[in-house]
């Protein structure tokens, strides 16, 4: 069983590893095991469901004394939950799709199709940007069309979007878009290829967090024969979404996770 380290779990999470630090210090989320010559925390491959409990909890609003009773109370976890949630609700109607996503993570995180993939080099008409998360949809809502354009509005590939590290841990970075195009496209770039773990999200980008979560978990709890790379830079592939349909409920994207070949 690999253990996650804290940048691990904040990519997994949606938590900053500054948030992970904090609720480490006050008892919320204590890390499993600290190194006692660094420092560092790493944590179980268990408390991936707690960290994304928590996350999805404060972002809907409950106090974090609340959280902090939740998650150290795990036989009156479902009602504490559920009542916690019960009060939010009427108050946070945009906190809806979390409140439910909390509410399906009191049992376990939901199992994911993964698959090994080798993306290769890729040649992409690209845009890069320091964004928080919130930040990402207006500016990909002005960049794709012009990415589109400058491609002659026929990619060769999914289009999608690369995060560095900072963006998970820090709760803001490097974000790129990317359209694949053919070799000689004006302006394209070479975007390196890897090995990914793959998983398939279907839905509103809302929920993304919940895929990166169950992938997270399932990575390092299992044979170990594909190691996640901790600072590797994170890939989303949007196969359909609104460019395709307005409907979220038909949206499909994949989150690329990069692993050691």
């Amino acid at each position: 069983m690999q253990e996650l380290s804290i940048g691990e779990l904040a990519r997994a999470s949606g938590l900053t590893v500054k948030r992970l630090r904090h609720y480490h210090d006050i008892g919320v989320l204590p890390a499993a095991r600290t190194d006692p010559a660094s420092g560092y925390r790493w944590y179980h491959p268990g408390q991936v469901a707690d960290a994304v409990l928590l996350q999805r909890l404060r972002a809907s609003g409950v106090p974090l004394p609340e959280v902090g009773e939740i998650l150290s109370s795990p036989e009156r976890r479902h009602d504490l939950v559920i009542e916690a949630l019960r009060r939010t609700r009427s108050a946070l109607e945009r906190a809806r799709d979390r409140v439910d996503e909390a509410a399906l993570l009191l049992e376990s995180l939901p199992e994911v199709p993964l698959a090994i993939r080798r993306i290769p080099d890729q040649w992409v008409c690209t845009a890069r940007a320091e964004l928080t998360c919130e930040e990402c949809p207006a500016w990909f809502g002005e960049i794709f069309p012009r990415l589109y354009a400058a491609a002659g509005g026929l990619p060769v590939g999914p289009v999608g979007a690369c995060y560095g590290t900072a963006f998970f841990e820090e709760g803001r970075g490097p974000v790129q878009a990317i359209v694949p195009v053919v070799a000689g496209t004006p302006g394209a770039e070479r975007l390196p290829g890897g090995t990914f773990a793959v998983a398939v999200h279907d839905g509103s980008y809302d929920n993304f967090q919940t895929t990166y979560a169950a992938l997270a978990a399932q990575l390092h709890t299992g044979d170990g024969e594909h190691r996640a790379i901790p600072d590797g830079d994170m890939r989303e592939h949007y196969l359909i979404g609104p460019t395709e349909t307005p409907e979220p409920q038909r949206w499909r994207s994949e989150v690329c996770w990069p692993v050691e070949p």
